[in-house]
C-alpha cells in the first residue's frame, strides 16, 4: 500500500471501478456503497470521490450504508469512550456493575481538561479517555466469556469461524476447500487475519500514517446531503462500536 490518505485510496478505487464497469459492460447502473467497521472510514471517502467525478455513466451514486462503522478516529474516543457511561446506564441489567463503578465511569466520561480533547482533525487522543477500555475490562471480570460484540452472550463461548485455530476443531471458513475453489485461491494457501498497518510507512496500528480528516468533518455530511439515502446502523449490544456514540 503506497497511499498516505483516504483520498488516494478513493481515487484508486474509482479507477478500478471504471475499468470493471467497462470490462463487463455494466454502465448506467445505480451505485450503492456499503462498508463495515474500519470501512466506515473508507466508504464516505469513496462515495465523495464518486460524487466529485460527476459521471453517472459509471458512478450513479444513490446512497450508502455504514454498519458498525468507525467514524471519529481509530481510537474511537469521540465515538465510543465518551458515550460508554450512557451505554452502561442503558444495559447495566446485563452488565451488572456495582453502583460505585458506574459512578466512576460517569466521572471518567467527563472531559477533565482541554489536553484530553481529541484532535479535531483526526480524532486521536491519549489513553486518558479510554472509557470503553474500562467497560471491556470490567465486563470481562463479571463474565468470563464476555463477548465484546454481544454482551448478551455468556459461557460457553461461541465459535468464531474466522478464528484460526478454532477451539471447536472446525476449519476456518476461508481455509475450506469449497470456499477456496470459487475464489480461485490455491488449495495450499492458508488464510489468516491480516495486519492493521494500512497506510504507507505506518508504524502505529491506531494512528496509522493517514493524513485525512475524520469522515465526519467533510465527506460524510457531503454524501448525506447528496444521496437519496444514507443509513448508519450499529448493534445495540455491541461494545466495540457503541450505538450511544452515534445517537
Amino acid at each position: 500500500m503506497a497511499a498516505t490518505s483516504k483520498e488516494e485510496i478513493a481515487a484508486d478505487f474509482i479507477g478500478f471501478w471504471k475499468n470493471f464497469i467497462t470490462l463487463f459492460s455494466t454502465q448506467n447502473r445505480k451505485v450503492y456503497i456499503m462498508g463495515q467497521s474500519y470501512a466506515g472510514y473508507y466508504t464516505p471517502y469513496i462515495s465523495a470521490a464518486i460524487l466529485d467525478a460527476a459521471n453517472t455513466t459509471y458512478w450513479d451514486f444513490r446512497g450508502a450504508m455504514l454498519i458498525s462503522r468507525i467514524l471519529t478516529g481509530l481510537d474511537e474516543t469521540l465515538q465510543s469512550s465518551v458515550s460508554a457511561a450512557s451505554f452502561i446506564a442503558k444495559n447495566n441489567a446485563v452488565l451488572d456493575f456495582e453502583e460505585p463503578y458506574v459512578d466512576f465511569m460517569y466521572n471518567q466520561s467527563k472531559v477533565h481538561s482541554p489536553s484530553h480533547l481529541p484532535s479535531e482533525r483526526t480524532g486521536f487522543t491519549s489513553g486518558h479517555c479510554d472509557i470503553r477500555g474500562y467497560l471491556g475490562r470490567a465486563a470481562s471480570y463479571m463474565n468470563q466469556c464476555f463477548d465484546p460484540y454481544n454482551i448478551l452472550n455468556s459461557c460457553p463461548p461461541r465459535s468464531n469461524v474466522l478464528d484460526s485455530p478454532i477451539e471447536s476443531g472446525e476449519t476456518p471458513y476461508f481455509n475450506r476447500a469449497d470456499v477456496k475453489r470459487p475464489l480461485h485461491i490455491p488449495a495450499t494457501t492458508q488464510w489468516q487475519l491480516g495486519g492493521r498497518l494500512v497506510f504507507a510507512n505506518s508504524t502505529d496500528e491506531v494512528k496509522q500514517n493517514d493524513n485525512s480528516l475524520m469522515p465526519t468533518i467533510e465527506v460524510l455530511p457531503q454524501i448525506v446531503e447528496a444521496s437519496k439515502r444514507t443509513i448508519i446502523i450499529t448493534g445495540e449490544m455491541d461494545t466495540v462500536v457503541l450505538h450511544t456514540g452515534i445517537e
